[in-house]
């Protein structure tokens, strides 16, 4: 996993087991200066649940504007597709600019 050990020093830090980030996503900055944001989707739970978390990790890098993100997936093949879908489409959703009034 890329920067597996910045999330090992992270979770540490604040008391989370890894199977934590299905409820709440962490973020942190690598040495080259990339903001990083982990989550895991459980696919146990109803799809509302599931954007939700996709939308939380979203928030935490779109917060700081940035210009371009990359989106990592890991697992098999299926899963893979499935949490890419979510995470681009979280991704193009949460990153449009709303009207204001």
């Amino acid at each position: 996993m890329p920067h597996s050990d910045l999330l090992k020093t992270l979770l540490a830090r604040r008391s989370l087991k890894i199977d934590e980030l299905t409820n709440t996503p962490v973020s942190a900055t690598a040495a080259n200066g990339a903001l990083m944001a982990w989550t895991m989707l459980d696919f146990f739970k109803d799809a509302f649940a599931i954007q939700t978390q996709v939308r939380k990790a979203m928030q935490l890098l779109l917060a700081k504007k940035p210009k371009s993100i990359a989106i990592v997936v890991l697992g098999d093949l299926a899963q893979r597709k499935l949490d890419t879908e979510l995470a681009v489409y979280g991704a193009w959703m949460n990153s449009a600019q709303l009207p204001e009034h």
